[in-house]
């Protein structure tokens, strides 16, 4: 949905948005003014993560308290890269077409430090794996291992430690909801020395597989971990005869 109104239009022919919101057939949409100042104040109490909690509470037999995994993805900002200009860049002229206008990037160097986007400042041109650029926000999910029930989500701008920095975040959540993390799976966006430093200082194990683009082995956050666990422990002593 573009907007808050075109939702509530919407929602007045949608059969599948009523059965959803339990609305019978003649009953009327929402007003859109009201929608929109009502979803504001949900928001800012955050109704969602309360609601989220309730649900895990009722649940809490069916989830574990130790062993967890995290994973990251980028959510599309509903914004052009179109959009995308220089921070306080002059106004050009009247474009010639409002609805979707021509613009030549060619031989143009364009970077969050330098642009942002007008019809969503706070997204940032963003990129995962293979696919192109585009304006995104970062999300990640915090999965328990025994049922495979999502523990924690977490939405952070779309820096380049975004995905660590929530991971951090929702390990801390877990512990003040009285759950205490011994091992956090995940993939090898996570091996950095730093995200791995941080998780073992909170007590928590990471597994997460060594990065093919490490040059040598010593570059790898397990093996700087490994070397400083080796330099740490006492010397064994020989065996008796």
């Amino acid at each position: 949905m573009r907007s808050k109104r075109q939702f509530c239009e919407r929602l007045e022919y949608d059969l599948l948005f009523r059965f959803f919101l339990d609305m019978s057939l003649d009953e009327p949409s929402f007003d859109a003014s009201s929608f929109a100042k009502n979803k504001q104040r949900l928001s800012e109490a955050d109704v969602a993560r309360h609601f989220f909690e309730g649900g895990q509470t009722r649940g809490q037999g069916l989830m574990s308290a130790e062993h967890f995994t995290v994973n990251g993805t980028l959510i599309k900002a509903w914004a052009g890269v179109k959009s995308f200009k220089k921070k306080g860049g002059k106004d050009e002229g009247p474009p010639d077409d409002k609805g979707n206008p021509t613009v030549n990037f060619h031989g143009q160097k364009r970077g969050n430090a330098t642009h942002e986007s007008t019809a969503d400042p706070e997204s940032r041109l963003a990129r995962k794996g293979g696919n192109g650029a585009r304006l995104s926000y970062s999300a990640s999910v915090l999965m328990e291992n025994r049922s495979g029930l999502v523990a924690d989500v977490a939405v952070e701008l779309a820096t380049g430690e975004a995905e660590w920095v929530g991971a951090l975040r929702m390990l801390d959540r877990q512990k003040d909801r009285g759950r205490v993390p011994t091992t956090l799976g995940a993939d090898a966006g996570y091996d950095v020395q730093r995200f791995v430093e941080a998780t073992r200082e909170r007590g928590v194990t990471p597994h997460a597989p060594r990065r093919a683009t490490c040059a040598t082995p010593a570059e790898s956050a397990h093996a700087t971990a490994a070397r400083r666990g080796r330099a740490s422990a006492p010397a064994s002593s020989p065996p008796t005869t």
